[in-house]
């Protein structure tokens, strides 16, 4: 008789349900490349590969010979990208709701819809402005939106 196969879904002893051998979102995946033969008949050895994202938003890999070095070398380019300052982005972390909203009005909204239309999203811009404009970008979540 064959074996019931097992689920992925693992509830822990407070009740939390998870995903068994799933990553977080965000973190990258981690497996294993086996053997590969060349041209002449070699074979080049297996590697354990780990893929993040840069500062630049592009996928990247880092390889080592077992799987605990290259989670290890996978987080510490973590937290290289996490210390550092986005790369591509004119923006920091203090650049305000104001900023943005005006940056995107003038960069991004004016090529893409009519004049009046324009007007209206810089009267609305105007509107948030008021409330949120001095607010970090990153400080604002969706609580801030709805209240």
């Amino acid at each position: 008789m064959p074996r019931r196969p097992k689920g992925k879904r693992v509830t822990d002893e407070s009740g939390v349900v998870g995903v068994a051998s799933k990553n977080p979102n965000g973190l990258g995946s981690v497996y294993y490349e086996p053997p590969t033969p060349r041209v002449d008949g070699t074979l080049i050895g297996g590697r354990w590969r780990a893929t993040y994202v840069d500062a630049a938003g592009k996928r990247q890999r880092v390889t080592a010979p077992t799987r605990a070095l290259v989670e290890q070398r996978r987080d510490d380019a973590h937290k290289l990208v996490e210390a550092g300052p986005a790369l591509t982005s004119r923006f920091t972390r203090d650049t305000t709701v104001a900023e943005l909203a005006s940056w995107w009005l003038e960069t991004v909204a004016r090529h893409q819809v009519k004049l009046s239309t324009l007007d209206s999203y810089r009267k609305f811009v105007g509107y948030m402005s008021d409330e949120i404009g001095t607010m970090r970008v990153i400080d604002v979540g969706p609580e801030t939106l709805t209240v």
